[in-house]
C-alpha cells in the first residue's frame, strides 16, 4: 500500500508575501520621496518667480515715484509757471511708461485769487473754467466759500469736454486730508 502524505504546500510561502510587500513599500517610499523632491522644486521656483515679480513691480513703482517727485520739484521752482503745453509734454513722458492712468495738476488758490485764476484759465483755453464741487446729487456746482481751493487745472489725457477741470479736490474730506499730508510731508501724492 502506498503511503500518501498530505502536501504542505497550499500556496505561496510567507517569504513571497514579504518580498511582495517589501517591494510595494519600497515603491511607495520612492514615489513619496520623488513627490516631495518635485514639490520642493516647484515651491522654490514659485518663490523665485514671486520675488522677481515683486522686485520688478517695486522697481517700476520707484521709477514712477521718482518721475513724479521730479515733476513736483520742477513745478515748484520759484517763478516757474507750467502752461498747458509744457504740462502735456511732461505728462506724456510719465504716461508712456504705462501703469499710470492720468497725470493731473491741481493748484492751491487762495480765496482772494479765485476770480483771477478762473479768468486766466478761460484765456488759456480751458473753456468755461470755474472752481466747482459736487452737489449731493452728483452735479457740479460752484464751489462754496473756503480759504483755499485746490482746483484741478490740467489733466492728461484730457478728459472729454474738460468737465472735471476746475473741480476743487479740497471739497472732499479724504482728498483734502491727502493734500494736507502731501503739503506737510513734502511728498507728491
Amino acid at each position: 500500500m502506498e503511503n500518501i502524505t498530505p502536501s504542505t504546500k497550499t500556496g505561496p510561502s510567507i517569504r513571497v508575501y514579504l518580498v511582495f510587500l517589501g517591494g510595494i513599500l519600497l515603491t511607495v517610499v520612492t514615489l513619496y520621496a520623488a513627490f516631495i523632491h518635485i514639490a520642493d522644486q516647484y515651491h522654490e521656483r514659485f518663490n523665485r518667480d514671486i520675488e522677481a515679480r515683486i522686485a520688478a513691480v517695486n522697481g517700476y513703482l520707484e521709477d514712477q515715484a521718482h518721475e513724479l517727485e521730479t515733476l513736483g520739484h520742477f513745478i515748484e521752482e520759484p517763478g516757474y509757471h507750467v502752461n498747458r503745453e509744457a504740462f502735456r509734454r511732461i505728462a506724456s513722458g510719465i504716461l508712456q511708461n504705462g501703469g499710470v492712468a492720468s497725470v493731473d495738476l491741481a493748484r492751491a488758490v487762495p480765496a482772494g485769487k479765485r476770480t483771477a485764476l478762473e479768468a486766466a484759465a478761460v484765456l488759456e483755453g480751458l473753456g468755461a473754467f470755474r472752481i466747482k464741487e459736487l452737489a449731493p446729487k452728483g452735479a457740479f456746482v460752484p464751489a462754496g466759500r473756503r480759504n483755499i481751493y485746490y482746483p484741478l487745472y490740467y489733466a492728461e489725457p484730457q478728459p472729454a469736454g474738460n468737465k472735471v477741470l476746475g473741480y476743487d479736490l479740497g471739497s472732499e474730506a479724504v482728498r483734502l486730508d491727502a493734500i494736507n499730508e502731501a503739503i506737510k510731508s513734502g511728498k507728491t501724492q
